[in-house]
């Protein structure tokens, strides 16, 4: 089809989402009279996501690949008698963005609903001390991760965002008539049920004209550490984590139940095989969670859910080469979760048509590492967390949480310094 994995990559992305699968497939396409490209588009990917459920073959979406370069032309832009490479990022953005328009719900349309956060920014006049801070919201639905400069580089995905929500913007100020340099700091009045985090891997190079060289796109392949959790607490305003505060400390109690659990269930494990010897009967331990992550799932319908500010890594697309016009794209979404059986997450791995299982230390190690560090190898250029709630009467009884609660302290998913 011609360089489409950055396009390919993204699909497998989005539709393992199971919110967006299962909008598709109720979506109805309009009639005629009332059909647009976007209309058509959408109808040509919950065709592309009921063949992929359907069967295990590649499937080859001709039709939605002529619909997406018709809404979006620069995806049809060719080069030596093909097609030329294009970036992810934005056909990620592209798809979204027509999605919002077609998969309509009670609030407004479901991917708001599922990917979209509010942010408030402060700007402040660096140029009038006399000019008080104005503070405004925006809706948003990509979390950006600065890499920093050579001088002052970025190693971790938390210094990254962090530094994407402080930024110097000119504008006019209304009391010097005139334009001035003011600083935006930002921090997150919500929480979407997908976070969508963006690494600034490329930029551009400026043209040299001692060197003759002319402008290009370059690829930053610095080494960002990132986990398996992301923990967005500090990024939020006051208000936000008050909320927060309720759910996390109910998060740490129900993990501790489930630990001590799982440890009582080991110990009568352990006894029982001392005394008659281990069971042919016995069901298999991974079929045991499978029922109980099923039961778990199932009993939440109808509970009230909470935020707690965590999230896990569920998908992400990643990049090897040196520019975003060349270079090759896959997809990768988490398989399974570590248990007894497994004893690392399981994440498979879109390659064009060809799949692969892979472990987590394996895919963050030495023989490839999507946090990057070499352009001869796949890097991650977006990652797709999911948040993680807790039941309003998980755990104990705790009143609203709040008391003697210290945010500061809760560092179990929070990086190393």
């Amino acid at each position: 089809m011609g360089n489409t994995c950055y396009m390919n990559s993204c699909l497998q992305c989005l539709l393992n989402i199971k919110e967006v699968n299962s909008s598709l497939k109720t979506y109805s396409l309009p009639g005629a009279e009332d059909r647009d490209i976007d209309a058509v588009l959408t109808n040509q990917l919950k065709t592309v996501a009921a063949q992929l459920d359907n069967t295990a073959d590649a499937v080859t979406p001709f039709q939605f690949v002529a619909a997406l370069r018709q809404k979006f032309p620069r995806f049809g832009e060719m080069q030596n008698g093909g097609y030329m490479q294009q970036d992810a990022d934005e056909c990620l953005r592209g798809i979204l963005q027509v999605l919002t328009t077609q998969l309509r719900s009670e609030s407004g349309n479901r991917i708001d609903d599922l990917f979209s956060f509010q942010m408030k920014s402060t700007l402040k006049c660096l140029e009038c001390d006399e000019e008080a801070p104005t503070t405004v919201e925006d809706s948003t639905r990509v979390l950006m991760c600065h890499l920093g400069t050579q001088t002052d580089p970025v190693s971790h995905i938390y210094q990254g965002v962090q530094l994407s929500l402080k930024e110097h913007i000119e504008k006019t100020s209304p009391s010097l008539g005139r334009n001035a340099q003011y600083e935006k700091s930002s921090c997150m009045a919500s929480l979407p049920t997908y976070m969508i985090v963006q690494f600034a891997r490329f930029g551009f190079k400026g043209a040299n004209d001692w060197a003759g060289t002319t402008a290009t796109k370059v690829k930053l392949i610095r080494n960002i550490k990132f986990s398996s959790t992301m923990d967005l607490f500090d990024l939020c305003d006051d208000d936000l984590k008050k909320k927060l505060a309720n759910g996390r400390l109910r998060h740490k109690t129900q993990e501790d139940v489930k630990a001590e659990a799982a440890k009582k269930a080991m110990l009568d494990e352990e006894k029982a095989k001392m005394e008659k010897g281990a069971s042919s009967s016995s069901a298999p331990a991974g079929d045991v969670e499978m029922k109980d992550a099923e039961k778990e799932e199932a009993s939440s319908v109808g509970v009230e859910m909470i935020d707690t500010g965590y999230y896990d890594l569920v998908g992400m697309i990643s990049h090897k080469g040196r520019t975003a016009d060349g270079g090759h794209y896959v997809g990768w979404t988490l398989s399974k979760k570590a248990n007894k059986e497994i004893k690392d997450d399981q994440w498979i791995c879109y390659d064009d048509e060809t799949t692969s299982m892979h472990l987590w230390k394996d895919i963050t190690g030495v023989s490839m590492d999507l946090q990057g560090g070499r352009a001869d190898t796949q890097i991650a250029y977006i990652n797709i967390y999911k948040k993680v709630t807790v039941a309003v009467d998980a755990g104990e009884k705790l009143g609203d949480g709040k008391e003697g609660y210290d945010a500061s302290k809760d560092v179990e998913m929070k990086p190393a310094a």
